[in-house]
């Protein structure tokens, strides 16, 4: 997948930043590790953090995200985005996945959990949607994620097919 791609893919806001690698180590092996990446702007430099602390149990993953965004000129607030987001992966597959954003004063909820052979996904931005089984969020953390057809923003719960 190209990098253009990828950072639309990560859904972080790409109108306002990309993600930069600051301390990231591979993540092909995952075990209990943090990934932690600086959010740059093209115009504001550097805004932000982004950092996954993965654990794994097994064939159990757990993937705690933290994203805290701010854009100032002059001191003066432009923007800001704080988020936390929780994964829980069995096999591979996502089982469980839950999220709270502050996008600028708007409060996003998006909860998820694995049925049979869907993922029941609430948005409090889009409703309840349901998503094919192997559908994976938009974040990155280890290179497996990225091999699936449907991806669910981690913002909004919105579904989309990988193109």
């Amino acid at each position: 997948m190209p990098r253009s791609h990828l950072i639309t893919v990560l859904g972080v806001f790409t109108a306002v930043g990309a993600l930069v690698p600051a301390s990231a180590r591979a993540a092909d092996q995952v075990a209990n590790q943090i990934l932690t990446y600086n959010v740059e702007h093209p115009k504001y430099g550097d805004i932000g953090t982004y950092t996954n602390a993965v654990s794994q149990n097994g064939n159990n993953v757990d993937v705690r995200t933290e994203l805290h965004i701010a854009v100032k000129m002059i001191g003066i607030p432009l923007f800001h985005q704080d988020a936390t987001r929780d994964e829980r992966w069995q096999n591979q597959r996502l089982v469980g996945f839950k999220s709270q954003t502050d996008d600028n004063g708007t409060n996003i909820a998006v909860t998820g959990k694995a049925d049979g052979t869907h993922f029941v996904i609430n948005s409090s931005s889009n409703g309840n949607l349901t998503a094919p089984e192997q559908v994976h969020p938009s974040n990155p953390w280890a290179p497996f994620v990225l091999k699936t057809d449907t991806i669910m923003s981690t913002k909004t719960g919105k579904v989309s097919p990988v193109i």
